[in-house]
């Protein structure tokens, strides 16, 4: 088991990539290599705490909640975000 820490991802905060830096055209594109890379590291029984700025007030909850899931098995949650 692995303990994970993360913050500051800025789910859905479009002139983040502007203030930030990064490296993004869009921030869907963001959001969604975000979300896979953590799917690629965080594995089962893993714990995951995000300490703080998780998303912005215009974020999509739907795509931010597929944080977690499986590519292969979507309805499989990988581990809980505290």
């Amino acid at each position: 088991m692995n303990i994970w820490f993360s913050s500051d991802t800025h789910y859905g905060h479009k002139r983040i990539i502007e203030l930030a830096k990064r490296p993004f055209s869009y921030v869907e594109e963001m959001d969604e290599v975000m979300i896979e890379r953590h799917n690629a590291r965080v594995r089962p029984g893993d714990q995951f705490f995000h300490v703080g700025d998780f998303a912005f007030a215009d974020h999509d909850p739907i795509s931010v909640a597929s944080m977690g899931r499986s590519s292969s098995s979507p309805a499989t949650t990988t581990t809980p975000i505290v």
